[in-house]
């Protein structure tokens, strides 16, 4: 991830904006009981295996972190495990910089809208806050399942902000150029130690 000034982009190829906008969290917001079978919980080394093996199309999750072992590190995510231990939905932080960190939420088709999501994130934006720093839900503007929910679950609108991807995009391997990364989009600097961890793929 580079960030860019929006007067060197010229100078790329077959740039192809994505209008993206960030919210924060402002507010806690009481977590839903899960359905029946479902447990939610902090994820720990020994789930290593669980996120190992998710639905299809859910590697860029562990992916983000360099791995299933590295996401199930204690602090990086929440889940839900049905009655077998497999994992059914995950929510974790993506980009962290100093005083933000980018929540990203993913859950296996035939567990949605189970209010699964909100156990999740109630308890992610508990860990992000006792780190000092406060939880951020980037999204596509034109996502609308995703505005709705952050809303929903104590997220409000701060400001909205372009992703620029380049190269070869129908294969999904062009390089992604921000003009203004998300550190950026919420308090006008980009702290030098900010460390991206989400892969080109993203759930918005």
């Amino acid at each position: 991830m580079i960030p860019l000034p929006q007067h060197r982009l010229p100078a790329f190829d077959r740039l192809v904006p994505d209008e993206r906008m960030v919210c924060l969290h402002h507010e806690h917001v009481a977590a839903p009981r899960p359905p029946r079978g479902v447990r939610v919980r902090r994820v720990t080394d020994d789930d290593a295996l669980a996120l190992a093996a998710l639905w299809p199309d859910s590697d860029w999750i562990p992916a983000s972190w360099g791995g299933p072992s590295a996401l199930a590190a204690p602090g990086h995510a929440v889940a839900a495990f049905d009655r077998s231990d497999r994992g059914v939905a995950v929510a974790c932080s993506c980009f962290g910089g100093d005083s933000y960190e980018d929540v990203a939420v993913a859950t296996a088709p035939e567990h949605r809208r189970k209010g699964l999501a909100r156990a999740r994130v109630a308890a992610l934006t508990a860990d992000v806050s006792a780190r000092g720093r406060t939880a951020s839900w980037p999204c596509a503007r034109d996502n609308r399942p995703s505005r709705p929910l952050a809303r929903t679950i104590g997220f409000r609108l701060c400001r909205e902000y372009t992703h620029y991807v380049t190269g070869d995009t129908s294969r999904g391997t062009g390089a992604t150029v921000r003009a203004e990364v998300r550190e950026s989009a919420v308090q006008g600097s980009v702290p030098p130690q900010a460390t991206p961890r989400m892969s080109m793929k993203t759930p918005a």
